[in-house]
């Protein structure tokens, strides 16, 4: 236990465990305030994890969390700095022949595992993963164990296409229970197949030895190995989730998308072929790998770079763009390319506070995650945080058998997909396209929404009781109020997606911007004075309005009879970019928050 003379005697008890939460948060960089440049924000955050207000995220299981808030020296966590310990002193003899520079580094990684060790308040994944990088930053060796990582995906490669594995694979399921009878038809006979072949797939590539294994084991190895029941809880969910079109849009399949978090080097090449196999069946699939080496975790590099996955990924849509918009992903989600390869943005295990705008956005997204390895499934699994889509989680068991569990996405999320927002933008078309037949004159009418922080109920009064207002006086005139279609749990990405696709439609008359002098007449409609915060405000402060304005003047080149009525356009300068998820401009975060 820390001793009592080493904090503040007068100090309460409650007092004492809000210092040491503070202090876990900085020492493992999770603090957003004091390390906005290193992890995702709030926002971004929730796109991947339900959070309560002010709860913190910690990527790690909740035991390890609960060992550390404990404020002892933990003999768990202190085995687990060991073996962390074991795996880089490991790195350094088997990688450094010079026995002096060997000693050198072994004393400076020892200097930096003693201080990160000191309190027992920084995650053990964290200690490594800076033992990891202090080795990589010092030696300049860009990655390891890439020869290893090589010949153990080559191996696996060999495996895959050699023929007692394939016989093994492709053996002919014999009925038994649950198998269709002949006059189910041919439909539930292909599921049946279907999902005999995958959950082949899925048992070859959680076996522990797959980089080592002999390529020539016999068919009976194999049938073996298939032959093991499938544990835990999720087999079944998985297996309607990629085989089942619960789904039907005009009698046909809609296809899933799924996000794919790999492992490790060897297992890599089994997953690519279940990878295959579902984009065959019509799935888009997005493989995530590290961002940067680590250990035999695969990487961005190993893709690109390693002969076996650069001709197994061959066809592939290599994603490197590590902040991409909500447009721009959805058009990527939309082209031919079903198969699609992006970094996760880190050097180490599963950390999504780390993770990158584009990862959080593919998580938030789509419509699954297949998360492989136990690592992940303790970082995912044994936590009490909720995320935003069903977690699917494969690993070895004890016995070696696949292990399958399932995790529902939270019922307090609110998610708006792709198709949602388009059919909400084809809903005000219809109703704009609808008016002009009647010969009325359709106005739409931005304005401040989100982006005076904390000031959002407001906002849409403001806009509401002003366009009210508008079509008592302008008779024939169809005005879109976007204010009114505001639902709670939208995002500025999820608006400006939505939006961006009734403002381009062509059927847009007359685009009005929001002055002052609106802002005025609308606190003075709502019986009220402007608030500080309102004085001076127009359609310039909002960064919705300042994206709305490019696109106006964009659209008015292919619709020149468009009028454009409010601020200049060259006003329209000071607000630049949302922050992630958020629905005002990025740098309001750090005003508003001190």
């Amino acid at each position: 236990m820390i001793e009592e003379a080493e904090v503040n005697p007068t100090a309460t008890k409650d007092a004492r465990q809000e210092a040491w939460r503070q202090s876990f948060l900085d020492e493992n960089h999770l603090n957003y305030r004091t390390s906005p440049d290193l992890i995702a924000s709030p926002a971004q955050m929730r796109f991947m994890v339900y959070l309560e207000p002010e709860q913190p995220f910690y990527p790690c299981s909740q035991r390890v969390y609960e060992e550390i808030m404990a404020r002892v020296k933990s003999p768990i966590l202190g085995e687990m700095y060991s073996e962390g310990w074991g795996r880089i002193a490991h790195l350094v003899r088997s990688k450094i022949e010079d026995q002096g520079r060997a000693d050198f580094l072994l004393d400076l990684l020892n200097i930096k595992y003693q201080h990160e060790t000191a309190n027992y308040n920084v995650i053990p994944s964290r200690v490594e993963k800076r033992l990891f990088k202090l080795f990589l930053d010092t030696t300049q060796i860009e990655d390891p164990l890439r020869d290893e990582k090589a010949a153990r995906n080559r191996r696996a490669a060999e495996i895959t296409t050699g023929p007692d594995f394939l016989e093994a694979v492709n053996r002919v399921v014999p009925p038994g229970p649950g198998c269709p009878p002949a006059e189910a038809g041919l439909e539930a006979s292909r599921r049946w197949i279907d999902a005999a072949k995958l959950k082949r797939l899925f048992q070859a590539s959680v076996q522990p030895d797959i980089g080592t294994r002999d390529p020539a084991a016999s068919p009976s190895d194999w049938d073996e190995v298939f032959g093991r029941p499938v544990a835990g809880d999720g087999w079944a969910v998985l297996e309607n989730f990629l085989l089942t079109p619960e789904n039907r849009l005009m009698g046909h399949w809609v296809p899933r998308r799924i996000l794919y978090l790999s492992d490790r080097a060897g297992e890599i090449v089994f997953d690519l072929a279940v990878i295959n196999f579902l984009v065959r069946l019509g799935h888009t699939v997005i493989l995530a790998v590290k961002h940067a080496a680590f250990y035999d975790l695969v990487h961005f590099g190993d893709v690109v770079n390693d002969p076996t996955l650069k001709f197994l990924t061959g066809q592939a849509e290599l994603i490197t763009h590590r902040r991409l918009t909500k447009n721009q992903l959805a058009a990527l989600l939309r082209n031919d390319q079903r198969f699609k390869i992006i970094s996760d943005g880190t050097m180490e295990k599963l950390n999504l506070a780390m993770t990158s705008v584009t990862f959080a956005r593919c998580f938030k997204e789509v419509d699954g995650i297949i998360a492989k390895g136990a690592e992940q499934r303790m970082r995912l699994f044994e936590t009490m945080f909720e995320y935003t889509q069903d977690v699917y989680s494969l690993a070895p068991e004890k016995d070696g058998s696949l292990g399958v569990l399932f995790r529902s996405r939270s019922a307090k999320v609110v998610r708006f997909s792709t198709s949602d927002l388009e059919a909400r933008a084809a809903e005000i078309i219809a109703r704009m396209r609808q008016s002009r037949e009647q010969g009325m004159t359709v106005m739409f009418y931005s304005g401040i929404v989100g982006s005076i922080p904390g000031e959002t109920d407001t906002a849409i009064q403001v806009m509401t009781v002003f366009v009210e207002d508008l079509k008592k006086q302008q008779a024939g005139t169809f005005i879109i109020n976007p204010s009114s279609y505001f639902s709670p749990g939208m995002d500025a990405d999820d608006l400006m997606y939505m939006w961006e696709i009734v403002q381009r439609s062509g059927l847009i008359d007359i685009w009005r911007f929001q002055t002052y002098q609106d802002i005025e007449k609308s606190f003075t409609l709502l019986g009220r004075k402007a608030p500080p915060q309102w004085v001076g405000k127009d359609a310039t402060f909002s960064t919705g309005c300042t994206k709305e304005m490019a696109i106006a003047t964009d659209v008015q080149k292919k619709y020149p009879e468009m009028q454009i009525i409010g601020p200049d356009p060259e006003r329209f300068m000071r607000r630049g970019e949302y922050g992630i998820g958020l629905l005002h401009d990025a740098r309001l975060s750090e005003i508003y928050s001190h």
